[in-house]
């Protein structure tokens, strides 16, 4: 963190943008690693989310140099600019993925009419609120709705929200945790 704040710093001495990732992560070990086949994706502690001028972003103040650095060959076609990295805040979808676990979306998997069966999907329910949740998303063509449901169906049933006032982030692509 302190490296971050020194490197934003220079960046702002030397007139670029202090936010970019991709500069801090060159000015690092950016190079070394993807030579070694290894990309930086965008990483969120929280799953809050605000309009902003290139789109979605995070509700953080970290959000600008924080990321989560991912094997590229496992991501096939997607690059780090089309994912984005987001820690999961509750168990609704566990035991498939667990409390805090962190979670990467394709953020170009954002069509309502283009949901995948059995895929998993950010979104927030409610645009006005910014919480996302992450869950299996149904298309209820009938109701001009859409069908949220988890994997711990018991605790957290299944509910509809109308399209409008919705906002699908993206599919949910890779999981993962850490194991105490």
């Amino acid at each position: 963190m302190h490296d971050d704040f020194l490197n934003r710093g220079q960046a702002i001495v030397e007139g670029r943008d202090p936010d970019s990732v991709d500069e801090i992560w060159a000015e690092h070990t950016g190079d070394d690693l993807r030579e070694r086949g290894f990309t930086p994706v965008q990483y969120s502690d929280n799953m809050r989310l605000k309009e902003g001028s290139g789109g979605i972003l995070p509700v953080t103040d970290s959000y600008a140099s924080t990321k989560v650095v991912v094997h590229a060959p496992s991501l096939g076609c997607l690059t780090g600019s089309n994912l984005q990295a987001f820690r999961v805040g509750d168990g609704s979808m566990e035991p498939l993925i667990a409390e805090g676990s962190v979670v990467m979306a394709d953020l170009t998997e954002n069509d309502i009419g283009g949901l995948k069966e059995g895929k998993i999907y950010i979104v927030c329910p409610e645009i006005q609120k910014g919480e996302c949740v992450v869950k299996f998303i149904r298309w209820a063509e009938k109701d001009r709705s859409i069908i949220l449901s988890s994997q711990n169906s018991d605790l957290h049933p299944p509910f509809m929200r109308p399209v409008d006032g919705a906002l699908l982030v993206g599919r949910v692509i890779f999981a993962w945790r850490e194991f105490q």
